[in-house]
């Protein structure tokens, strides 16, 4: 094996990706003792998972209808009690901040679940859910028979 001879401007591909690792290196390090762990931390998800963007209460609203006229074609009442309209929760950002509404603080966040039925909608007891629970208020006249369907608890 013979040495390669470089003509002048000729640099190996090894020089380059070394080059670009250790400016991501420097790049994070730097990163880190400017705006701290947690800073760093919020900057890697916003970049890599988003945040969770919310649905307009229109939208949301216009959803749940559409759930409603869906499960009313269903046949049986399992079918119906297990439909998007009886369990699908929806994100809304009613502060058109770009991010749905939530409980707690920023680093632990607890997302607001809106649900279409209303809260008589649904059997009584307690939800056992974890994070505020909010009703759309969307009626469905959902039976079978003639027995009228209510959700299931939330969850």
């Amino acid at each position: 094996m013979g040495v390669k001879l470089l003509k002048k401007g000729d640099i190996e591909l090894g020089k380059i990706v070394t080059f670009i690792i250790v400016a991501v290196v420097l790049i994070v390090v730097v990163a880190f003792f400017l705006g701290g762990a947690t800073g760093v931390t919020k900057a890697i998800k916003g970049v890599f998972f988003g945040v969770t963007a919310g649905s307009d209460i229109s939208l949301a609203t216009a959803n749940c209808k559409q759930y409603c006229e869906n499960a009313k074609t269903l046949e049986t009442k399992s079918q119906k009690e297990k439909s998007a309209y009886c369990t699908r929760s929806e994100r809304i950002d009613q502060d058109h901040d770009g991010e749905a509404d939530y409980t707690g603080t920023s680093d632990k966040k607890e997302y607001i679940r809106w649900y279409c039925p209303p809260e008589t909608g649904f059997v009584s007891g307690d939800t056992g859910a974890t994070g505020r629970i909010e009703y759309l208020n969307i009626p469905c006249d959902l039976k079978d028979k003639d027995e009228v369907i209510k959700c299931p608890i939330p969850r």
